[in-house]
């Protein structure tokens, strides 16, 4: 059916709702079919006295007289009527369980079309994605606004968001969505990325420090990530300690979609060994330094001379800590 995927939301949310409403005066009427099935029971169990008490009481309960009427009339009548009143709620039991397997049919068909028909904002979604992966920044930007008008707590909009306005080094309104989708998914490892990156560049080392410490998981870019934070909190022997365990060099690999330059690792070392300046630092950096260009002077040479038209935060931090040998090792 050529249906809206409103309608169909629609029917979906009608459709569950009453056949909800349906199942449960099924299981009334179920309720009460039985316990007029236990009266009739329990009425022919019995003898005497205690007969005609309760067949009076059930006759009385239906709003029926049972003056002048003799035993064998009274229970005759309070059995037709018993009966009757099961069997009329055995017919309803059963009419209400179709309604309700109708009904929730309406409901399951309406959450497969769904599926099968993507709302207005999924179709914004996969723009938007398309747009930032196209780096459209500003296209995507303007679909991610259009959603969170629909769906204010849409994860994927608010992390776009966050990062277009990153790009901007507007840090500040990054952080400020890079939050609230970390409240929406706290586990989730991008998000939480994201806000740590998000807090290194605006100045707001110790809380990015803490978070790039719990996404460690002992792979290379993890530890690479938790030292960089060291590095610009001058805790310089921490993230010594931590580049330690890397691998000496670390080679771009078909497999990565954006790889760590050759020889990142070594200029990250030269940068926390002249940071921390104890005797023989300064010669161990300058090799460090020399070893890490080599690995891609095509990409390294023209950030550390700050030739780029604008390089982001973190090449400023190891520019600053890098200036005092940079000469002797580029020229």
């Amino acid at each position: 059916m050529n249906l809206s995927p409103e309608l169909w939301k629609a029917a979906g949310a009608v459709g569950g709702g009453t056949s909800l409403l349906a199942f449960l005066a099924a299981v009334f009427t179920k309720w009460h079919a039985t316990v007029q099935r236990d009266k009739l029971r329990a009425i022919e169990k019995l003898k005497g006295n205690e007969l005609i008490d309760a067949l009076d009481t059930v006759l009385v309960g239906m709003r029926i007289s049972s003056e002048g009427l003799t035993r064998e009339q009274r229970f005759q009548l309070a059995s037709d009527r018993l009966d009757q009143s099961y069997k009329r709620y055995r017919l309803l039991l059963r009419t209400t369980l179709v309604i309700a397997l109708i009904l929730a049919s309406v409901a399951a068909y309406s959450i497969h079309e769904l599926h099968q028909h993507p709302t207005q904002v999924d179709e914004w979604d996969r723009v938007m994605v398309a747009n930032f992966e196209q780096s459209e920044y500003g296209a995507a930007d303007d679909q991610a606004d259009r959603i969170l008008a629909q769906q204010p707590n849409h994860l994927r909009a608010l992390s776009v968001k966050g990062s277009t306005a990153a790009f901007k080094q507007d840090y500040r309104t990054a952080i400020g969505y890079f939050q609230k989708a970390f409240d929406i998914a706290p586990t989730n490892r991008t998000v939480k990325r994201n806000l740590a990156y998000a807090f290194l560049q605006s100045g707001r080392v110790p809380e990015a420090t803490k978070y790039y410490e719990e996404l460690r998981d002992g792979s290379p870019a993890s530890d690479y990530s938790v030292a960089f934070a060291y590095v610009a909190a001058g805790a310089f022997d921490k993230a010594l300690d931590v580049l330690s365990t890397l691998p000496p060099v670390q080679s771009p690999t078909p497999k990565v979609k954006n790889p760590t330059p050759p020889g990142q690792i070594q200029i990250l070392q030269s940068a926390a060994l002249l940071g921390r300046g104890h005797p023989g630092d300064r010669d161990k950096a300058i090799e460090k330094l020399r070893f890490g260009t080599t690995q891609a002077p095509l990409y390294w040479s023209p950030i550390l001379r700050e030739k780029e038209t604008d390089p982001n935060n973190d090449y400023r931090i190891l520019i600053k800590l890098l200036k005092p040998i940079l000469d002797e090792v580029l020229n």
